[in-house]
């Protein structure tokens, strides 16, 4: 009845509400790695493996930008999606900024 869609409803907004802050926190940890590389951008390193990483972080952030509306809506393969690929996007964020550092550090 309208009563318990709306509580479907209540309790898809508060989960897809955590899946957007955990979304923007993968965000803000590209950007940082970003920002990072930036720094570093002169140096590559093993054959611009570190430029590899990056570019496939930015595709993976590109994807889950499209998955954000359907899990809204209440899509469930959607919001899979978007778990699996905060998660990849959160180890490759960790990785490229690793990656910057030690770039940092051998420079110095």
């Amino acid at each position: 009845t309208l009563q318990s869609r709306a509580n479907k409803a209540v309790v898809s907004t508060q989960s897809t509400g955590a899946n957007q802050q955990i979304l923007q926190q993968g965000v803000a940890a590209a950007q940082a790695a970003q920002q990072q590389a930036a720094k570093t951008n002169s140096v590559k390193s093993r054959g611009g493996v570190s430029e590899q990483r990056y570019a496939e972080l930015l595709a993976v952030i590109e994807e889950l930008t499209k998955d954000i509306k359907p899990t809204y809506a209440g899509n469930r393969m959607a919001a899979e999606r978007l778990k699996k690929g905060i998660a990849l996007a959160r180890t490759l964020a960790r990785d490229c900024r690793v990656e910057a550092e030690r770039i940092a550090l051998s420079n110095n």
